[in-house]
C-alpha cells in the first residue's frame, strides 16, 4: 500500500492541476509537473517492492526507494539535457 500511494495520487494531482485547484504559477505548463511525479512514483514503487522482498525494514526500504526515485529523476534530466544540447530534439 505504501509503495503505490504516490502513484495512486497521480490522477488526483493531474485533475487538480487541470481544473486549477492547484496552481504552481506556471499556467498550463503546471501539468508538466505530473511527468516527473509519475516517473518518481514508478521507480519508488518498484524499488520498494524489491527491497521489501529482500526483507528490509520498512523505514529503510522507503528511504532507499525515495533515494532511487530521486536518482532516476536526475539521470532522466541529464539524458534530456544532453540530447537537447546535442541537437537530437528537432534541430
Amino acid at each position: 500500500m505504501t509503495a503505490l500511494a504516490p502513484l495512486s495520487l497521480s490522477p488526483i494531482l493531474l485533475l487538480a492541476l487541470a481544473e486549477g485547484h492547484a496552481d504552481f504559477g506556471g499556467g498550463e505548463m503546471d501539468a508538466i509537473i505530473i511527468v516527473p511525479w509519475i516517473l518518481w512514483s514508478l521507480v519508488f514503487g518498484m524499488t520498494a517492492f524489491v527491497l521489501w522482498s529482500r526483507e528490509w525494514p520498512l523505514l529503510r526500504s522507503l528511504a532507499g526507494s525515495a533515494l532511487a526515485g530521486i536518482v532516476a529523476l536526475l539521470i532522466g534530466g541529464l539524458i534530456l539535457a544532453m540530447t537537447g544540447s546535442l541537437g537530437f530534439g528537432g534541430m
